[in-house]
């Protein structure tokens, strides 16, 4: 998407002379530097308190243990099915 954005002359100066001595242009230069700082402002965001809930199967031994609990439970099930129901 284009936009315009007014930016202080020096500013545009810098920034411009910066992306240069790093051989980007500054279209790439700004685009960055302003998702880093979304990113940045995204780890920093504060927490929904629901989020605490689930935190712990995100990642880790929690999450495995999960996983392998849900694989014994569905290979359990299908060594019930009778083959002759899926005809």
């Amino acid at each position: 998407m284009k936009t315009t954005l007014e930016i202080p002359d020096t500013l545009a100066r810098e920034v411009k002379t910066f992306a240069a001595r790093r051989g980007v242009s500054m279209r790439m230069f700004v685009t960055q530097a302003l998702a880093d700082k979304l990113e940045a402002e995204t780890q920093h965001a504060p927490r929904k308190p629901w989020v605490g809930v689930f935190d712990g199967l995100t990642g880790g031994k929690l999450l495995r243990d999960e996983l392998h609990r849900l694989d014994r439970t569905v290979e359990e099930a299908f060594e019930q099915v009778d083959p002759a129901d899926w005809r």
